[in-house]
């Protein structure tokens, strides 16, 4: 599967949930099934799509910032921030 038929596919599914909204929801629906600690192993094909679905998410998502605080150890936290609809992280 070569770039074009990937890039086909994303648009087909872009074209079946029409509204903007909504392929962003799909989209960000999609990178959650498709995000494992396997989505760079198993072929080159399929971490295409799951790097192309999360450039699209990243950019269209009306990003909703969070900042929170994470426990490091007991004695230390780091804040972390990022987004409550797609859960992109950004740097703090």
């Amino acid at each position: 599967m070569n770039k074009n038929t990937i890039e086909n596919i994303l648009n087909i599914l872009l074209y079946i949930f029409n509204m903007e909204e909504e392929s962003i929801q799909c989209m960000i629906r999609a990178k959650s099934i498709l995000d494992n600690d396997f989505k760079y192993k198993i072929n080159d094909e399929y971490s295409t799509i799951v790097q192309l679905i999360e450039l699209y998410v990243i950019k269209h998502c009306q990003h909703k910032i969070v900042r929170d605080l994470i426990d490091i150890d007991p004695d230390r936290s780091k804040t972390i921030v990022y987004c409550e609809d797609c859960f992109h992280t950004f740097s703090s």
